[in-house]
């Protein structure tokens, strides 16, 4: 497509004019797409969980390494999946919550009180599975769902069997509107 569009402009314009014009503007004197830095455009490298707690000073090995693991569960979004993930961390720790932006601006504050935090309670927080979303009971439900399925595929059976009356019983619901 691209090719088309440059020979129909060479057709239309020459190969001098076309030539020209597309010198000015990869050299940036048209000021027309310019080429430009990722940086002059606007764009922000996003940092990461693990790129907040190299940056933290003054913290002993042990916790920053500890502070490492939450952060990896964090950015591969195992903990703190959602804001109420987050909101739910900092009540637990009786923190007040701030609006924040997105889950980097919530682990930053989750920082800032994960600091405090003793070593043996980081090591809890990150073997566990909380603040990591709704838990996942897949295997549970399946059971229950298969359980009650087939409970229900028995009674079904019992009560064809023992040609029992499944109507509801009207006599107690006109019993207790008296």
């Amino acid at each position: 497509m691209l090719r088309k569009i440059i020979e129909a402009l060479v057709e239309e314009f020459g190969p001098d004019k076309v030539y020209r014009a597309l010198n000015e503007i990869l050299e940036g004197s048209a000021g027309l797409g310019a080429p430009r830095s990722r940086a002059s455009k606007g764009v922000v490298e996003r940092k990461t969980g693990v790129d907040l707690v190299e940056s933290l000073d003054g913290i002993d090995d042990d916790k920053r390494a500890l502070l490492l693991d939450l952060a990896k569960r964090f950015d591969s979004k195992e903990f703190i999946l959602s804001s109420s993930d987050y909101r739910r961390f900092m009540g637990d720790y009786g923190q007040r919550t701030t609006v924040a932006k997105s889950r980097i601006d919530a682990f930053r504050q989750i920082l800032k009180v994960a600091v405090k935090i003793s070593n043996e309670e980081l090591k809890r927080l990150s073997e566990s599975t909380a603040y990591s979303g709704p838990s996942r009971l897949d295997a549970i439900s399946e059971a229950i769902s298969s359980r009650g399925t087939s409970m229900r595929s028995s009674d079904s059976r019992k009560d064809s069997d023992d040609g029992l009356d499944v109507t509801p019983d009207r006599s107690r619901r006109d019993k207790n509107k008296l």
